[in-house]
Order: structure tokens, then C-alpha cells, then sequence
């Protein structure tokens, strides 16, 4: 998707979105329209039909099943491709074709790190261990995060660190009474420096009773000490 937006000119983005819209009468409350091009879009795969069905889909969210098919449910009366969201679109995309970007998607640890040098920034925001989300719960086609992955991952950040790559981590500590000892265990063994952000998710997580403030530890791990002006932006 993000290398369709990449290649293509905006005004066609634009006007492809915009007409699978009018085409399938998507609204607020057309569940049937969204059936349709989510058939429609499981069968040919253009990677923005993929868009427009995130826009109007459940939280805007992403999930497929086994087969690799888009099967997220309708957002009724949530979710939709607005004004906004199509002004937020555009000035991304106005950005996208300044800056010289690649896109890669394959699993982390078939990235060619050696490429990089002090000079750059690595920041991973993997599923969270202790967390069960319909990315990372390996019942999508796709392989689920599990220790081994996380343990594949913190080597892989350990690696840059001895390389002085600086690298930031979100990830969770705590979740519902679970602790990440994979994680703590690794943080108090390096050193690196844990920062620990107030978000509130609730909006989001529909399904979690116990919505308090300190019901999860979310965490930002860098191995260098962030400023406050970094630390103002949500990553």
C-alpha cells in the first residue's frame, strides 16, 4: 500500500479512493457496500481498495485470515474516510514524494542491518509479548510473535548498540498483572534507559474492563538519554 502511494501521482490516489467510494455507496451505516469491496478487494488485491477498506472498517484496523484475506469487520458508526482523513492523506503523501524512501516488508531479522552506520536511527515497535492483538495472535497467515521473536529482536538491538547505532523500543512491561521478564530482565542487564509514557487507550480497547491509568506500563527503551522535546511526540 505504502508503495502504491509512493509510485502513483496524488490526484489519482485521490480520485481512485474516492470513486470506490461513490461506487459502493460506503457510508457510516452500509455494511453491505463494505461486504462487497472487501470480496471485491480479497479477489484482485489492489493495494489502495486496501485503504478504503481500512478507513471504513473496525477502529481502522488491519487483519486478514489464513488465507491472506482482508476480514476485519464494518466500522458502523465509527469509522469512515472524512475530510479529515483526506487532508491528512494528502500532506502525507506531499511529504512521501520529498523524501528518498524504501519500503521493505519482510521480517525484521532478514533486514540487512549491516548497511546502517552511527548515523542512523532504528526505531522497532513490535507486537507487545504480553499483549494479544489480531497481529501478533499467528492465527493470520503470518508467523505471531512469541519469546523467540522477542529474544531475536533485543539481540538484534543489542547489536546496534555495540555498533553506537542509536535505537528507540516501545513495548509494554506490564498488562493486566503480566510482566514482560524477557524484557525487564534485559533492560536491567544492559542498562538502557526506560522512559514511561501516560497514554490512555481507552477509546481502543474495547475490550479491557479494567481501563485505569496504571492497568499497563507502556514503555519507551532507548539506549541514549532523550530529550524532552523527543519525548513529546507519540511514537
Amino acid at each position: 500500500m505504502y508503495k502504491s502511494f509512493k509510485e502513483k501521482e496524488i490526484d489519482d490516489i485521490i480520485k481512485h479512493i474516492e470513486t470506490r467510494i461513490k461506487e459502493y455507496s460506503l457510508s457510516l451505516t452500509n455494511e453491505t457496500g463494505y461486504c462487497e469491496l472487501r470480496k471485491f478487494y480479497n479477489t484482485v488485491r489492489n493495494p489502495l481498495d486496501l485503504f478504503v477498506l481500512i478507513a471504513y472498517s473496525f477502529n481502522h484496523q488491519i487483519r486478514f485470515n489464513n488465507s491472506h484475506e482482508f476480514n476485519n469487520p464494518f466500522g458502523r458508526e465509527r469509522s469512515c474516510y472524512n475530510p479529515s482523513m483526506q487532508t491528512k492523506l494528502q500532506i502525507f503523501l506531499k511529504r512521501l514524494k520529498t523524501k528518498n524512501i524504501t519500503f521493505i516488508a519482510k521480517d525484521f531479522y532478514e533486514f540487512d542491518f549491516s548497511i546502517l552506520s552511527s548515523k542512523d536511527f532504528v526505531y522497532c515497535d513490535p507486537p507487545y509479548l504480553i499483549t494479544t492483538g489480531t497481529y501478533n495472535d499467528g492465527k493470520r497467515g503470518f508467523t505471531g510473535w512469541n519469546r523467540n521473536e522477542e529474544e531475536k529482536l533485543l539481540s538484534v538491538l543489542c547489536s546496534l548498540n555495540e555498533r553506537n547505532i542509536k535505537f528507540a523500543l516501545s513495548n509494554v512491561l506490564i498488562h493486566k498483572g503480566k510482566r514482560n521478564d524477557v524484557l525487564s530482565d534485559w533492560i536491567e542487564k544492559k542498562g538502557f534507559h526506560v522512559t514511561h509514557l501516560d497514554y490512555n487507550y481507552s477509546n481502543s480497547s474495547y475490550h479491557t474492563k479494567n481501563r485505569e491509568r496504571l492497568s499497563s506500563d507502556e514503555v519507551l527503551i532507548t539506549n541514549y538519554q532523550p530529550t524532552n522535546y523527543e519525548l513529546q511526540f507519540e511514537f
